[in-house]
């Protein structure tokens, strides 16, 4: 009986022919490649590991022409220069999963000097169109994390992506799941410092003596302008004379038309700002915005 040709011995045949060889026997086309298949820079000394994909050494090489544009601009980091992101989402998640709040930020402008933490930093940045590197920061403004230490928990929360709009909502619904009432417990301060109460989860308002207590966000955000604002309710009306019956305008017009900020709001504006994403417009925030002129 003629003995059957092995795996390899088609396989090279098949390729003696021009034709592209089959996936060995066992071996799915789908599966990740292997050592062969991989691109490795060619830049003499770089350390890299190789890539999958042509695109992805081609991003690479921009570190070794100069061409990386997305450098962090936490005080300390390493990932600038040739080590700084060719990608605005790459910057984005390091700035989330490799710093905290507490970490200084410095501002990438020449003419502007200020630090401020990664809590505050998005904040630095008033509006879109501050460069590559101010979007990115600006678009971490309305991100939440878990309160809790080691939680990997973010909530997204953006206005103008509906496939992406999550509510506070889900961060307390999680706090009670994912969190039991002893862990809860452990971390009380740093909890009742987010805004939120550690046994039930409830939104706490940090400004009255009695830290009152809100099942919603809306509810506490209606409490915030009946009992802490200091400005016009709507165009039509003063705050003294608007009667029950206007509904006003919205939260992001009343906060930026904000009279006064009393100082109570100002010592507690942090925590406010973690359980009102739309807080930023206040007006209580103005030192901490960016004064460069440069584009």
């Amino acid at each position: 009986m003629e003995a059957r040709p092995s795996n390899d011995s088609l396989m090279r045949s098949t390729l003696s022919k021009g034709l592209h060889a089959p996936a060995p026997f066992g071996q799915n086309v789908l599966d990740p490649p292997t050592p062969n298949d991989l691109i490795v820079c060619s830049v003499k000394g770089c350390i890299s590991k190789p890539f999958k994909r042509q695109a992805e050494l081609n991003r690479h090489m921009k570190k070794h022409e100069g061409k990386t544009d997305y450098p962090c601009l936490a005080v300390g980091c390493k990932r600038t220069g040739t080590q700084a992101f060719t990608r605005p989402d790459k910057l984005k998640a390091h700035v989330i999963a490799g710093h905290h709040d507490d970490d200084l930020f410095k501002c990438y402008k020449p003419d502007c000097s200020v630090e401020l933490p990664r809590g505050v930093f998005a904040l630095h940045y008033s509006d879109w169109n501050n460069g590559p590197i101010g979007d990115v920061f600006y678009s971490l403004r309305e991100m939440r994390k878990c309160p809790i230490p080691k939680c990997t928990f973010w909530l997204i929360r953006t206005y103008w992506s509906q496939s992406e709009q999550y509510g506070l909502e889900d961060l307390q619904a999680h706090l009670l799941e994912k969190h039991d009432a002893r862990g809860r417990a452990n971390f009380a301060g740093l909890l009742r410092q987010a805004g939120y109460d550690s046994i039930t989860a409830e939104v706490m308002c940090p400004i009255c003596p009695t830290n009152n207590r809100f099942a919603r966000h809306e509810d506490f955000y209606a409490h915030y302008f009946l009992q802490h604002f200091h400005g016009p309710i709507c165009d039509d009306h003063s705050d003294a004379s608007c009667p029950d019956t206007c509904q006003g305008r919205e939260d992001y017009w009343r906060l930026t038309h904000s009279s006064s900020i009393p100082e109570e709001v100002r010592q507690h504006r942090r925590t406010i700002l973690s359980i009102w994403p739309a807080f930023p417009r206040s007006s209580v925030w103005n030192d901490v915005r960016c004064q460069s002129k440069q584009e």
